[in-house]
């Protein structure tokens, strides 16, 4: 698939690079995203708010301690968060 002017091999490097599929989400999860109960309307209407609750609970870090410094937490890059 391209964009309407787009040059053969902008993309995927003329398709040599393949990413692989997604896994299936949980049985759970996929409920909430495809049913229309009340509980998953409910769900769907308030992902964003869920999404921003969880986007900092786990990250990868590499702990410095410095002796007699106050400690600190600074992020380089992109944070992002997808549910």
């Amino acid at each position: 698939m391209k964009f309407k002017g787009e040059s053969a091999g902008i993309c995927c490097s003329n398709g040599t690079v393949r990413i692989p599929n997604i896994d299936e989400p949980p049985e759970s999860m996929e409920t909430l995203l495809e049913s229309s109960t009340s509980i998953s309307e409910y769900f769907l209407e308030n992902i964003n708010k869920y999404n921003n609750a969880f986007h900092m609970t786990s990250f990868g870090v590499v702990e410095t301690i410095v002796e007699n410094d106050m400690p600190t937490f600074k992020i380089r890059g992109q944070v992002s968060s997808i549910i």
